[in-house]
């Protein structure tokens, strides 16, 4: 009797915990958009930034590439974890952050700063262009 309901709540919960996981992933990319969208608004409203106007127009020009490639370019994976969402979602942002922000990191030289932040940016949009090219 237990395993009966058991069994029943498996298939009355389950597709519900599956939409709410894509609901979670829709308002993940929403978040992506919108952190893009503040940091390049933080940059023109605020001149305490380093960084040329050039190198950071190019800057988001890049992030903003690796956003379409990442959230509307096809294929996706099929199974998704919390470790892709952090390569493909929080080290692109945080080496955007890193670009546009050096002068947060106090540990560092301003150029040492945006040398690893480009790093970081180039690494993902290499990783995920390959991804969607060969391996998904």
């Amino acid at each position: 009797m237990a395993s009966v309901a058991f069994n029943e709540f498996d298939r009355q919960t389950l597709p519900s915990i599956i939409g709410l996981l894509k609901k979670l992933e829709e308002y993940s990319a929403l978040i992506d958009v919108i952190v893009y969208a503040v940091l390049i608004g933080f940059y023109f409203c605020s001149d305490g930034s380093e960084t040329s106007q050039q190198e950071a127009l190019l800057a988001i020009g890049v992030y903003g590439i690796y956003l379409i490639i990442y959230l509307i370019v096809g294929p996706f994976p099929a199974a998704t974890s919390k470790y892709m969402g952090q390569l493909y979602g929080f080290l692109p942002m945080l080496s955007f952050g890193a670009i546009l922000y050096p002068h947060f990191n106090t540990n560092c030289p301003e150029v040492v700063t945006r040398a690893i932040g480009w790093v970081g940016l180039t690494t993902a949009f290499v990783i995920i262009s390959y991804f969607k090219l060969f391996v998904w």
